[in-house]
């Protein structure tokens, strides 16, 4: 271990026991133990367990969250996984400016790193999520299904019409269509998906 990497990690674990001993006793309140400098790792692990917990809303995990909220198909993981790594985005963005508010440049400069890292991930996943779709013949946002939806739209307005409906039915129709097909993109790819499988 080279000398800077070696201060940098003690200069760390100085803030990491700063921040610990900082834990507000309100923690307690909500049955969650706080730490301190003579936490042992058992401890530690228990908070974690007990604080995922808490974050997920009694689920161990993002996966068993999702199952319990019945959003488990892959466009719901999809887009549960981007939200959390923007919300962890943040966490970084926060840290990097604890980083600077102490007169760490060189660790506000990794985190930012760090965070520009995560960012170009989750754009990555959304670009293969649309690749995905588009190598199925399925790509619900590109403007060629714009195109056949407004076709879709035109032809049902045009038959209304020939049907001797006046422009109050045909306003009538469409919000309540519109109304009824407010998910449509989630419903259809949950028919596709489940065809397919």
């Amino acid at each position: 271990m080279n000398d800077e990497f070696r201060d940098a990690d003690e200069e760390a674990q100085v803030l990491e026991a700063e921040v610990i001993s900082s834990v507000p006793s309100v923690i307690e309140d909500e049955g969650i133990m706080s730490l301190d400098s003579s936490s042992t790792p058992h401890n530690i692990m228990e908070l974690r367990e007990r604080l995922i917990k808490k974050y997920h809303k009694g689920a161990t995990g993002l996966l068993e969250r999702l199952r319990n909220e019945g959003k488990d198909s892959l466009d719901d993981i999809i887009v549960n996984l981007v939200d959390e790594v923007i919300s962890e985005t943040d966490s970084l963005k926060g840290n990097e400016q604890v980083a600077l508010h102490h007169g760490n440049l060189r660790d506000a400069s990794i985190i930012s790193f760090k965070r520009a890292e995560v960012l170009e991930k989750a754009i990555r996943a959304v670009q293969t999520k649309q690749e995905f779709e588009r190598e199925r013949g399925l790509d619900l946002d590109s403007p060629q299904m714009k195109v056949v939806f407004q076709y879709f739209m035109d032809k049902c307005q045009k038959v209304l019409l020939k049907m001797g409906y006046g422009k109050d039915a045909n306003d009538i129709f469409f919000r309540g269509l519109f109304e009824e097909m407010k998910d449509w993109q989630k419903e259809i790819r949950a028919e596709v998906e489940s065809v397919e499988v």
